[in-house]
């Protein structure tokens, strides 16, 4: 299995656009979430969707919390830079035995 770091650095970004851009990739991950739930939900309609909910709604809290941060910068004018990192981990999928 291969792993690869890869680091996000923006400086001295507007409050506006910085949450604009880490809101992005939450919002898209709860998207990915919701379309992988209708996917497995189309080929068995009794499938749960408690595990969804739960990430959806870990994410969701992530929000509030940066959101919470970032109003309290754009009471003071502030600008802001931040580092995202993101671990890249390649492998095989398994095999799915029943086909």
């Amino acid at each position: 299995m291969t792993t690869k770091t890869i680091s996000i650095n923006e400086f001295d970004l507007e409050v506006f656009k910085s949450k604009s851009m880490i809101f992005k990739l939450i919002d898209d991950q709860i998207n990915n979430y919701n379309l992988q739930f209708l996917r497995e939900w189309e080929r068995n309609h009794s499938i749960s969707s408690e595990g969804k909910n739960a990430k959806v709604k870990a994410l969701e809290a992530k929000k509030a919390e940066i959101q919470a941060l970032f109003d309290e910068c754009e009471s003071n004018n502030t600008m802001v830079d931040f580092n995202i990192s993101i671990d890249v981990k390649m492998k095989t999928p398994a095999r799915d035995l029943a086909s």
